[in-house]
């Protein structure tokens, strides 16, 4: 049997516009997510969670490892879908008891410790890049609500000095 190494990186889950940091064991890498905004305490746990089982990441890892190549995956029937499926069964999660939910453990085995540590760093890096992109989403549609809701006030307090105006007009009014 040969041997396997699994470094873990920790990440802290924060909501509230607070910061998501991981301690990656062994390096110095930091990784700071902008979340904001998401009901639920543990949404930001899920969607981490919902996100490394999903395929985008995995997609991304087969690409820049080049899996097909290193696990000689071109010849088989469904090269991605196994490559999907190493990555799977490699890839572990783990969330902190329910005091300690804001935090989940990310781990990868191979029996290649550097190239452990290079996947894992890939991993959180592209975990990193969803959670903006989640984040920036958020905010765009917060901003076109908030840019509606001022055209509507806008020009309802348009009308209402309007209407005001029209009734000075009518009853000779000049200031109520």
């Amino acid at each position: 049997m040969p041997n396997y190494y699994r470094p873990v990186v920790k990440v802290m889950l924060r909501e509230g516009g607070q910061t998501m940091k991981p301690n990656l064991q062994s390096t110095e890498s930091t990784l700071s997510f902008l979340m904001g905004g998401v009901i639920g305490k543990d949404s930001n746990l899920a969607l981490a969670e919902e996100l490394l089982a999903g395929n985008t990441i995995k997609d991304k890892i087969i690409e820049e490892f080049d899996f097909f190549r290193r696990y000689q995956l071109e010849r088989g029937d469904h090269p991605r879908t196994t490559a999907r499926n190493i990555i799977g069964e490699a890839l572990q999660t783990e969330s902190g008891d329910a005091a300690a939910s804001e935090v989940i453990n990310i781990s990868y085995q191979d029996t290649d410790p550097v190239f452990a540590a290079r996947v894992l760093s890939s991993i959180t890096g592209y975990l990193e890049e969803r959670f903006k992109e989640l984040t920036l989403e958020r905010v765009w549609q917060k901003k076109d609500f908030i840019e509606e809701r001022l055209r509507v006030v806008s020009s309802e307090f348009k009308d209402a000095q309007n209407a005001l105006a029209v009734f000075q007009e009518r009853y000779g009014l000049l200031d109520i």
